[in-house]
């Protein structure tokens, strides 16, 4: 299934390079019309059955009943226009890309189901039940891993406090605090919207920015965070879904362990964390009804030094050294690249 969308601009140079360029990385999901005469787009749009008219806010056209109407526009700054969406024209095409598909799964009346495709993504859930053991950098890291390795993978913080604005570089409008809304409003073409809202840093991975306020994301109940996860895994779009979250006893951390098809500790080799993941096994015994919770989870022991404690009896993927970087990056880009988390694909 292709969106159906047209472009009314009288610059013919830039609407030549953007249908040029959306063609070029978009023309399986997008299936192109352009006009640079308005009278032409007059006689034309409404024949060609569009879903979705971006109309140069300099013009005047007809108002077209039967498909969605936005407007394109210099300033980024600038919502709205007559009560139809404004979409910036300088943008990067990915950006644009993405404002046609908040669009087309906002106002479309005509989607009831997405055409999906692909296996079922993985989902993998990095956690630790000691705090400043380096959760975020190794899941962050498996993530980067994925993408050095031909693997498609979209980074999933369900932290507290997500720290993902200083992990990736990407560039775009939309937050978790989005796909919050989204996924409780429940519609039919949620998975659509969850692809408009992704971010792709520099190094392909994709993920979900930081939420405007941290209290966003406790919105959502264990069935809201099944349903974001399920429509992640059916999108036909990635290979993994990484999430990086706090360890704790609630309904919603239980689901993410239960929809989970793989579960990282990472721990550092010291006396607090081998104490508290002996107190988490016992505890997960009773919460997610699993009898021995550390010999079915995998184990990353990070900041190892001398080997202080006995990890024989947890499956260990890798080890690791403390790592020294300038940035919380560059430290990321250091662990992206041990092979050992090949043991996870």
């Amino acid at each position: 299934m292709k969106i159906r969308v047209g472009f009314i601009i009288s610059d013919k140079i830039y609407i030549e390079r953007l249908v040029s360029t959306l063609n070029r990385y978009y023309s399986d999901k997008l299936e192109i019309y352009s006009y640079t005469d308005v009278k032409v787009a007059n006689e034309s749009v409404e024949n060609q059955r569009l879903d979705i008219v971006i109309v140069d806010e300099t013009l005047q056209v007809n108002e077209y009943r039967n498909c969605c109407m936005a407007y394109f526009v210099e300033s980024p700054d600038i919502d709205k226009i007559e009560g139809k969406k404004a979409i910036c024209k300088f943008q990067k095409v990915e950006l644009i890309y993405k404002d046609i598909l908040a669009l087309y799964s906002e106002y479309s009346s005509r989607i009831t189901k997405r055409k999906r495709s692909g296996e079922l993504a993985e989902v993998i859930t990095f956690t630790s039940p000691a705090c400043g053991s380096g959760v975020t950098s190794m899941a962050a890291a498996f993530a980067l891993n994925c993408s050095l390795n031909n693997k498609s993978a979209l980074y999933l913080s369900m932290e507290n406090i997500p720290t993902t604005d200083i992990i990736f570089d990407g560039e775009g409008k939309y937050t978790l605090t989005d796909v919050v809304y989204a996924v409780k409003s429940k519609r039919s073409n949620l998975s659509m919207k969850l692809e408009s809202f992704a971010i792709t840093d520099s190094a392909n991975v994709d993920y979900f920015a930081a939420p405007k306020n941290p209290m966003d994301l406790h919105e959502m109940n264990d069935e809201d965070v099944e349903l974001l996860i399920s429509e992640l895994k059916s999108m036909g779009l990635y290979d993994f879904i990484v999430i990086d979250a706090d360890f704790n006893i609630t309904p919603t951390f239980k689901k993410i362990i239960d929809c989970s098809d793989k579960t990282v500790i990472v721990v550092n080799d010291d006396e607090r964390s081998a104490h508290k993941v002996d107190r988490m096994n016992e505890l997960m015994k009773v919460f997610v009804n699993n009898e021995d919770f550390i010999r079915t989870a995998s184990f990353i022991i990070n900041k190892e030094e001398a080997a202080k404690f006995d990890w024989s009896t947890c499956k260990v993927i890798t080890k690791s050294g403390a790592v020294q970087g300038t940035t919380f990056r560059q430290i990321v880009d250091i662990l992206a690249n041990n092979q050992e988390f090949l043991k996870l694909y």
